[in-house]
Formats: C-alpha cells, structure tokens, sequence
C-alpha cells in the first residue's frame, strides 16, 4: 500500500480537453426529432417534449405559462389527481417549465413501466380541457403571487429593467400587471395549446438508460401529431428601448435598493459570445469576481453582487444585479461604473485570465455530469443554434 504524504498538496494541472458526448440522433413518423442519451445503469429515464411555446409566443401575458402549467391538472379521460395518483403507483412525476422562447412536458419514468406511463403524457399534451374552475384557481394562486412580489424591490427592478432594454409591448420586456389576469380567458389557452402544442414545432430529448422500445413507444404516441419544422419566433413587435437611461423607482419603507445596470448585447449565436463570457466571469460572473471583490468584500456594501448574460433566441442582454444598503446606493453604482471603467482601459493581467478560464472549464465540465445535466446542457447548445 502506498504511502501518501498528506503536507504535500496534489499537482494543479491543467484541463487540456473536454470530451463531449453527442447524442443518438433519430425521427418519429412524423418528423419529430429525438436526441437520446443513454448514459445511466440505472432503469430510469428523463423525456421531454420542448415545444416551440414560450412567453413571447403569446399576444397577451400569462397565457403561454398559464397553458403549460394547466396541462397536467386533468384531460378528457382523467382528473389531475387521478393523473397524479397513475403516475405516481409507477415510480414516475412530471414536471413542466416554461421560458421566453421554449415550454416543455418532462416525465421521469423507469423503463419497465414506460408502457404505461407514456400514455398518461400523451394525453396530457394531446387532450388537457383547461377547465374553468382550475383555471381560476391558478390565476388567483398566480395573482397574489403578484401582489408579494410588488413588495420586492429585486423583482420591480428587474420588470423594470426588460422593459427599459425592450419595451413594454415587446414579449421580452413586457411587464405584468394586474389587469393581465382579467383579460384571460379559456378560449385564449384552448387557442395557444391548439397553435403551439399540437401544430407547433415539437422536439424530443430523453437520457437515461435507453430501453430498445423507446423510440418505438415515442413514434406509437407522439409520431402521429400534427408537426411544424419552422422555427418562427412570431415576435413581430420592434425593439423599442427607452430614451431613459436612468429609472428610479420609489418603495416605501424599503430598507434595501435593488440595482439593475445593462444593456443589450451578442447573443449565443455571434463568433465573439465565447470571449463575452470570459469578460463576464472575471466581470461578476463568479465569487471571485471584480464586481464581489470590490462592492461585498472590500467595502461590505451588500451581501452579493454578480453580472451575467440573458441569452434568448432573438435576443440578448448583460446585466449587474444587486441589493445593497438604501444609504450606500449610490456609492455602489460608483464603484460598478468604476469596475467597468477598469475593464475599458486596462488589459486583464495574465494570471487572473488564466485563473478565470480554469474555472470556467470545470465549470463546463461539471455542466455535463450525469445524464439529466448532460441532456440539459445539450438542449442548450443545441437550440442556441
């Protein structure tokens, strides 16, 4: 047995290649493609339908992350609990989300019940009602919801600051309010499911262990929808950022200021995103960055302070996000102009570049351990084009 030295610390070496696992790439009937991972021992798989459904999808506010989120509270064959209860005597759930450009249905499953879990989410995509009295309820869950978060200076700023980059009657920067929830309608989420779930552009993504029948069980329940190979955002509205360069927004008896600096940048699909997230780390974008240096550790103005990147399919944007003290905002704005100042006129010294993209590498790789992360991270790439 060898004897380890325990005073000595390991080498430091460096990451000189990440191996990237691609998927299996294949075809419902119909044209629907699947990605598939099997990288797992275990007897349990991930699949998710992302549809072509996000927020800017729709004309009116709520509807795209109202209909999405009713999908699995009851279909024409069973109630939400009835579905719930099926799901659950088989070891699986499900999970919806929803962001600006994409929705998505996820099942967890085990491969030996597949059989019988895939039709209980076929149903739920192909033949939800949308009943009225689950959709009332949600939008009253969803309305005082609202009602807490105007009390929260991070949230206000952050509505702000989309409709300040966009304008308020673009997808991107619209802002909630509370007329939005009497202007819904069933009619409204019957017509976007209609559009958007079972004529709209659909992909497949699963990982796990891969039964030999997954495909074929995907074909036999999905491979007969209705499918659009189109990627068409609708946003037809124009960009129409503010002439004003500064918003305050007043909140009594706030005891903290939320601040929110951007502008609009390079999305995911531009050559130079890559160096732009190296910026960005060394800008705000880990613990160690300039930004947690300077405005948390040096001068205790806040607890945390970062920067990052809103990448979306059709835009993009840089952000500075924090909530400092009400009697130091000010002094914190200086010292982010000063930060960023920095960065226009002096070249980021060699061992703090090196450090940043050591830590942005196992970062990456750490983006890909296991099979759900992998299949997340890919989704990601892969719809950023």
């Amino acid at each position: 047995m060898q004897n380890i030295d325990r005073t000595i610390a390991p080498e430091i070496k460096d990451i000189e290649n990440v191996n990237i696992r691609q998927p299996q790439r294949s075809k419902l009937s119909n044209g629907v493609p699947v990605f598939s991972f099997d990288v797992s021992e275990q007897d349990f798989v991930k699949i998710e339908l992302s549809f072509d459904a996000g927020s800017s999808y729709s004309e009116k506010a709520l509807v795209a992350s109202v209909t999405n989120k009713l999908l699995t509270e009851g279909t024409k064959k069973h109630t939400s609990s009835e579905i719930a209860n099926i799901i659950d005597s088989f070891g699986g759930f499900f999970e919806t989300s929803i962001s600006k450009d994409s929705a998505s249905v996820i099942l967890y499953t085990l491969n030996k019940y597949m059989n019988k879990t895939l039709p209980i989410l076929a149903e739920i995509v192909k033949e939800p009602i949308f009943k009225k009295e689950e959709l009332d309820l949600f939008l009253a869950q969803k309305r005082n919801e609202h009602l807490v978060n105007q009390e929260r200076v991070a949230y206000i700023a952050r509505s702000s600051f989309a409709a300040m980059l966009f304008g308020e009657n673009h997808p991107y920067g619209r802002i909630l309010k509370m007329e939005d929830f009497d202007r819904i309608d069933r009619q409204d989420i019957i017509d976007f499911h209609q559009n958007y779930y079972l004529n709209g552009r659909l992909q497949i993504f699963t990982a796990g262990k891969m039964a030999s029948n997954t495909l074929s069980l995907l074909d036999t329940y999905f491979g007969d929808m209705e499918f659009c190979d189109k990627v068409d955002t609708q946003i037809t509205v124009p960009f129409k950022p503010s002439i004003q360069k500064f918003h305050q927004i007043e909140k009594d008896e706030a005891v903290q200021n939320a601040i929110r600096i951007g502008k609009p940048i390079i999305n995911q699909q531009h050559p130079d995103f890559h160096s732009l997230r190296i910026l960005n780390t060394i800008f705000g974008g880990y613990f160690g960055s300039r930004l947690m240096t300077n405005i948390r550790e040096d001068k205790g103005y806040t607890y945390g302070i970062g920067s990052g990147i809103m990448s979306m399919r059709d835009a993009a944007f840089f952000f500075i996000s924090s909530e400092v003290k009400a009697d130091v905002t000010n002094l914190a704005i200086d010292e982010i102009l000063k930060e960023i100042n920095l960065l226009q006129t002096q070249l980021v010294g060699t061992d703090e570049l090196n450090l940043v993209k050591n830590y942005l590498q196992g970062e990456f790789q750490r983006s890909f351990d296991g099979p759900f992360a992998l299949l997340s991270r890919f989704k990601e790439i892969h719809n950023s084009g």
